[in-house]
């Protein structure tokens, strides 16, 4: 198949396109894949005993149903809180081990490039909005991860960095009373900014089709070509130059040692009769 020099999907013939869709490029390192699990894990406890602990006369976040479920598991609320606060530190212990461990191998890298917002992001975020308007407009090229993929990349980033620190701060009365209050808010605010966003994140990666092989990557780290180069034509066409680049490093490698070989047979100045 011939490799465009600015990708057009609608110009593939169906077997190029057929080929291209058994054809898989790796998306994700089991360490990505292995952290993204971890914190979906940690998510669903930390909201389930967050949940559980909130009671007012005024207002309920839950139904006084599953307050009860909650409590019948855990036997009291001081339980359900000791077991908040001990999935939390051993959630910020893996997180700070993954970061210090990988962060010239992952964290660097995802941070400065993966999650870079450029123009093309911010035309993608305008005319994705369209879109769902009914607008027919034409979506920019993207990387590795779209738009709507960073931003939620950050809201969870930042968001978790909120829930850590205010989190310590009210478990363990860190800092002044001021600080402590208004940890609160910020703590709840955080949460809720993060939950809005993994609603989003997984109605699209379940429902939209141009979203389910990104989501399920997250099983097996590899999304078929045709959809990276559809979807994702910035990250296919970067991947395409790799895997060119490393072509002709291995043809030049071989050409060296296939030069060094013939020398070391024939070697320089030795009449050959």
């Amino acid at each position: 198949m011939t490799v465009h020099a600015r990708p057009n999907p609608k110009g593939l013939s169906a077997e190029e396109r057929a080929a291209m869709s058994h054809r898989f490029i790796k998306r994700h390192d089991v360490a990505m894949m292995l952290l993204h699990w971890f914190n979906a894990l940690v998510w669903l406890l930390e909201l389930a005993t967050g949940a559980g602990l909130i009671v007012s006369d005024r207002y309920s976040f839950v139904p006084a149903g599953f307050t009860e479920f909650m409590l019948n598991i855990f036997g009291s609320r001081a339980s359900m809180l000791q077991f908040h606060i001990a999935v939390g530190v051993f959630w910020t212990v893996v997180l700070l081990v993954y970061g210090i461990v990988g962060f010239k191998s992952y964290a660097l890298s995802f941070y400065r490039n993966d999650l870079a917002i450029d123009r093309d992001d911010l035309r993608w975020l305008k005319n994705k909005a369209l879109r769902i308007l009914g607008r027919p407009v034409r979506l920019p090229e993207q990387g590795l991860f779209n738009a709507g993929q960073k931003l939620y990349a950050w809201v969870v980033s930042i968001g978790s960095a909120v829930i850590i620190g205010t989190g310590f701060v009210m478990a363990y009365h860190i800092g002044p009373q001021w600080l402590i209050q208004w940890s609160m808010p910020l703590h709840f605010g955080a949460v809720g900014a993060v939950v809005a966003g993994l609603v989003i994140h997984v109605y699209m990666g379940s429902i939209l089709p141009e979203e389910r092989p990104a989501f399920f990557s997250m099983l097996h780290g590899r999304v078929n070509e045709l959809y990276a180069y559809e979807y994702h034509t910035k990250w296919w066409c970067q991947r395409k130059k790799e895997e060119r680049d490393f072509r002709e490093e291995l043809a030049r490698e071989e050409e060296r040692e296939a030069k060094s070989s013939e020398r070391v047979r024939h070697p320089p100045g030795l009449r050959i009769k």
